[in-house]
C-alpha cells in the first residue's frame, strides 16, 4: 500500500503507513528506505536524515514483499532506491 501511495503522490500518507509498518516490523530495511523517499519529498530533510541512519543498521537482507510490487514505469527507480542489491 506505502508503494502505491507513494506512486500516487500521496507523501503524507505514505509516511503514516510505513510508520505503522515500520512499528509491525521493525527490522526490514526497505520499510525505512521508502519512508526516506517520502520524507524528502515532502521537504523533510532531518527526519530523512535521521531514517537514513537508522536503515544503514539494518540487515539489506529482509525485505518488505514476497513480489515485486506493480509499479508504474514512471517510478521504476524505486527498485533500486530500495533494493540495489537485487537490480
Amino acid at each position: 500500500m506505502a508503494t502505491a501511495q507513494f506512486c500516487g503522490g500521496d507523501y503524507e500518507g505514505t509516511i503514516a503507513t510505513l510508520r505503522e509498518m515500520i512499528e509491525l516490523k521493525p527490522s526490514v530495511r526497505g520499510f525505512r528506505k521508502l519512508l526516506v523517499l517520502a520524507l524528502r519529498e515532502v521537504g523533510r530533510e532531518t527526519d530523512a536524515a535521521q531514517e537514513e541512519a537508522r536503515a544503514s543498521t539494518l540487515d539489506n537482507g529482509e525485505n518488505f514483499c514476497v513480489q515485486e510490487p506493480a509499479i508504474p514505469e514512471t517510478h521504476l527507480w524505486i527498485r533500486k532506491a530500495l533494493a540495489p542489491v537485487l537490480e
